[in-house]
């Protein structure tokens, strides 16, 4: 009777340890199928931060090269102004220098009118001594004529 009870307490405990066996294995199923889940997530969570890096990537890129051709454009902006102010002062000296000599210009046509004036002047001295020369001169033949007669 002892080893019929002792036989019955090894089949149930053999019973128990088959049953946590299996529970173990169901577990181990379970925790296996967890953790597939769970490296299934992770890679697609890689995948997907890869993706993201690589659109903030292309954006940061993109960025970068919206600043460099600004940057581009207001050098190239800045050096046009540069240049246009160098013409505005050489445009500006032209036109004093313009000035200056259009002054010196009205000057000497100035003194030009000036000495023509006086030469009229002269010239015109000269004539009233021809013309009473002249007349002086058709005097003394009227004169000599009329004693002549």
């Amino acid at each position: 009777a002892m080893l019929e009870a002792a036989q019955a307490s090894v089949a149930e405990k053999q019973a128990a340890i088959e049953e946590v066996k299996q529970k173990a294995k169901s577990a181990i199923g379970s925790l296996r199928a967890e953790k597939q889940e769970l490296e299934a997530s992770v890679a697609q969570a890689k995948a997907s931060a890869e993706a993201e890096q690589a659109e903030l990537r292309g954006l940061v890129e993109a960025a970068q090269s919206g600043v460099a051709e600004k940057q581009a454009a207001l050098e190239e902006a800045e050096a046009t102004i540069s240049t246009l102010r160098a013409e505005k002062e050489e445009l500006e000296a032209s036109v004093e220098q313009a000035k200056a000599s259009a002054q010196g210009g009205e000057e000497e046509l100035r003194a030009m009118l000036e000495a023509a004036q006086t030469s009229l002047s002269e010239a015109r001295g000269e004539v009233e001594q021809k013309q009473a020369a002249l007349e002086e001169a058709e005097a003394t033949i009227s004169s000599l004529r009329a004693e002549k007669e």
